[in-house]
């Protein structure tokens, strides 16, 4: 049954983002053509806390780069929404490639949700404390 859910919320969304970005992706120019498809992004980890899998609040819509990036705690939101990369990314620069798809959105907020609730406070903290790698 679960298999189920996941799939028709990937549909729903894959849906509801090709319908003139009502998801706007969080990172990331919204009228580019974009070869990637947007994801629905956990904060909290689905796997750890399945009271909050289905919470609106615990999404963030990412690229994948972006999705696997905050993830792997390589990318966090502060207080203000805006992005910080952490020194484990850093590491790897130079390389063009990651620079160029992380140091730009350094230090900016992320495009906020135009009809979805915005992101909890409680959760982005949970993932600055216990997933990014500061």
């Amino acid at each position: 049954m679960q298999s189920k859910i996941i799939g028709s919320r990937k549909r729903i969304a894959t849906r509801k983002q090709s319908e003139s970005s009502k998801c706007a992706r969080a990172l990331g120019d919204k009228t580019a053509k974009q070869a990637s498809p947007n994801l629905s992004s956990k904060i909290k980890p689905w796997g750890q806390f399945p009271n909050d899998r289905l919470n609106p609040q615990n999404g963030l819509c990412l690229s994948a780069l972006h999705d696997a990036a905050f993830d792997a705690g390589l990318i966090t939101l502060d207080e203000n929404l805006r992005v910080v990369l952490s020194k484990r990314l850093r590491s790897f620069f130079p390389q063009p490639a990651l620079e160029q798809n992380f140091v730009p959105f350094e230090g900016a907020p992320i495009r906020r949700p135009e009809k979805l609730a915005e992101p909890e406070a409680g959760f982005l903290r949970f993932h600055r404390e216990e997933i990014f790698q500061s």
